[in-house]
């Protein structure tokens, strides 16, 4: 369903491919809010709602791949130059967060107008929801795209296993 992945997180960030697959298969974790493979039966067959889900799974990349690049100024010496750089990166992760969130919410909403289930989004953004539960989403939804890959580029399921 999705188009070539463009995210070569294994190879430039492999600390946070390890942080992902440390925090996300750990079976004792709450579920998700909805499965990559769940969102996938959703929208199966409708194109739209297949563009729309391959542009969440896009932003989502997008966005771990900025939380790795930030991760990476956290590390570096704390100078003046290395504090205005990061500023100035912070300004970008915070615009690719704006469009994940949009990204995922314009599928919600196309989902529920095409009758099927968009109401998980609630737990995104109803009450208890933040900015942190959709920054969650986004890495679970990467992690799982990585697996995805892996079994493809395996031809077989690891248990999790990046």
């Amino acid at each position: 369903m999705f188009k070539e992945s463009n995210m070569n997180l294994k190879e430039t960030y492999p600390e946070t491919v390890r942080e992902l697959k440390d925090n996300f298969s750990n079976p004792e974790l709450p579920k998700p809010v909805i499965e990559l493979s769940e969102l996938e039966k959703l929208c199966e067959g409708d194109l739209i709602l297949e563009g729309l889900l391959s542009e969440v799974v896009d932003y989502c990349e997008r966005y771990t791949e900025t939380v790795a690049q930030y991760q990476e100024f956290d590390s570096r010496e704390n100078t003046r130059e290395n504090q205005e750089e990061k500023a100035k990166f912070d300004k970008e992760k915070r615009v690719v967060h704006n469009a994940t969130i949009d990204s995922i919410n314009i599928l919600a909403r196309a989902l529920i107008k095409s009758g099927k289930n968009g109401q998980w989004i609630e737990s995104l953004h109803g009450s208890t929801g933040s900015r942190a539960t959709y920054a969650t989403f986004a890495l679970r939804t990467t992690y799982q795209r990585l697996i995805e890959m892996e079994v493809l580029e395996n031809g077989k399921e690891d248990n999790g296993q990046i």
